[in-house]
């Protein structure tokens, strides 16, 4: 599957039996993979895989949400490739990963590793602009951080006439919240208002 120059396909295991195909446009990766490695790396792929889903039985399954670099770390690891992890990651990168790993519960088997691309985007957590990082910190269980993030964002934080929460900077941050986040401050904005995510 993978050819000389074809950054696009990747061959993550060569006698795989499923391909994802993950992103769309020009940044769409597909994948080969073992299914039974998938099986054992995550609840919710074994559940695909097995329970009476399309993806139980198709050979390729189509992920046009899915972040392709996100998914390969995930992917890598499901698979024992350890050495060809990435050293470090960028604050993107980081909540992508969070993305992937909540949506598919792969917590687990990412959190040995976490900690090398974290530890290098912490001071990013004090700064506007990154409040993403509620996220990573309630995915991957950092609850100092959170609470920092949290407890800044009750003071500062405000809505807009749509409901959306903002920051001190107006940046919507509905996106990329851990579940009843966002409901919790629209109540303490809005109180007429019932909270809702």
């Amino acid at each position: 599957m993978n050819h000389p120059g074809d950054e696009n396909n990747i061959s993550i295991d060569p006698y795989g039996d499923r391909t994802l195909i993950v992103g769309n446009g020009e940044n769409q990766k597909r994948f080969l993979v073992s299914s039974n490695a998938m099986r054992l790396a995550s609840p919710v792929w074994r559940a695909m895989f097995t329970g009476p889903y399309r993806e139980g039985t198709a050979i390729e399954i189509p992920f046009p949400d899915g972040n392709p670099d996100a998914f390969l770390i995930t992917l890598r690891i499901a698979h024992l490739q350890f050495n060809n992890l990435p050293s470090s990651l960028d604050f993107q990168g980081l909540v992508n990963l969070a993305l992937v790993c909540d949506v598919y519960d792969m917590v687990q088997i990412v959190r040995p590793f976490i900690t090398k691309w974290i530890e290098p985007l912490e001071p990013l957590a004090e700064k506007i602009g990154f409040e993403e990082w509620l996220l990573v910190a309630w995915t991957f269980s950092y609850p100092k951080i959170f609470e920092r993030i949290a407890s800044r964002l009750v003071l500062c934080a405000s809505t807009n006439a749509d409901g959306q929460c903002l920051n001190e900077k107006n940046k919507v941050l509905d996106d990329f919240m851990p579940p009843g986040i966002i409901g919790k401050f629209r109540a303490l904005y809005i109180p007429e208002l019932p909270a809702w995510d």
